[in-house]
């Protein structure tokens, strides 16, 4: 194991390096829209104010819980509870699209392109590529996770805690591991990159779809999608812990299945495509011949 997955420090590095513009981009971008999100809900909210039902009340419309997700049942609502059930699907779908290529970039992308076979020639090991993107994965989601909890703290809105807050950090972190991972997986069963997102995206397409429905018609179904289990968190109300277990317990086993597919990947993918081979040249000489 050691051995398959010697010098993963230098390929993370370089992964860190290649890709520092990519992920501070959307870094900033994601930071945004939760600080965004925030500050105009805890000003619709602050001293009652009369857009505050407004809001509860088209949030509460089918079409905006189709879009955004259900909205806690509760007898008071305030600035928190409504961030938690407008912010958590939209931002978890933001998050995949970040991910998702960055992992399939780090490993099937370098192999396509041939610096992974150039860096090989190092002494690096077979599956160095993909420790380095479940590292490289692993930081930035702390990073990310670190400037949601403190984004939330300075803002502070009305209804808001340190443990709900915190909760919420923690469940995007593992809603960033749980399509990260997913996005690795199937760069291993795919022969190229166009595959492996395409397959990346119709998975998360589908889990948006089965949330979608469930929450219109039979919320207890919601289960069946990976968003709908960071939806049945209920932030800043019950702060359930089963669903981020449920989460950490998924994203564990897609990470854990990259390494022992590797040795048949690398080889021989397992979703591959029939090569197309250019029929041969004819020479000058074997057309004079004619």
């Amino acid at each position: 194991m050691r051995r398959n997955n010697r010098r993963a420090g230098y390929l993370l590095k370089a992964n860190l390096k290649q890709n520092l513009k990519f992920s501070v981009v959307w870094l900033v971008i994601l930071i945004m829209m939760i600080l965004s999100g925030a500050v105009k809900l805890e000003a619709a909210f602050v001293n009652g104010a009369s857009g505050s039902k407004d809001i509860v009340k088209m949030l509460q419309a089918p079409e905006m819980a189709a879009m955004f997700g259900a909205t806690p049942k509760v007898s008071t609502y305030n600035a928190a509870i409504i961030f938690a059930g407008v912010m958590v699907v939209f931002m978890i779908i933001l998050q995949a699209l970040w991910v998702m290529p960055l992992m399939i970039r780090d490993t099937r992308g370098q192999e396509e392109s041939g610096l992974l076979e150039m860096v090989r020639a190092r002494d690096v090991g077979r599956t160095a590529d993909i420790t380095a993107a479940i590292w490289e994965l692993l930081l930035v989601s702390f990073v990310m996770a670190a400037a949601y909890f403190a984004s939330l703290i300075a803002v502070n809105m009305d209804g808001t805690d340190m443990t709900g807050d915190l909760l919420f950090a923690i469940a995007m972190l593992i809603a960033n591991l749980v399509f990260g991972s997913l996005a690795l997986l199937f760069a291993q069963l795919a022969n190229n990159t166009r595959i492996a997102s395409m397959l990346s995206y119709m998975v998360l397409a589908a889990a948006y779809l089965i949330r979608l429905v469930t929450d219109l018609n039979h919320q207890q179904l919601t289960w069946l999608s990976p968003i709908g289990w960071f939806e049945k968190v209920d932030f800043y109300t019950k702060n359930q812990l089963t669903p981020l277990f449920l989460g950490l317990a998924a994203a564990s086993c897609f990470v854990v299945l990259p390494w022992p597919l590797r040795k048949v990947a690398i080889s021989a993918p397992v979703c591959w495509q029939k090569e197309t081979v250019a029929p041969p040249q004819r020479h000058g000489y074997d057309r004079c011949r004619r």
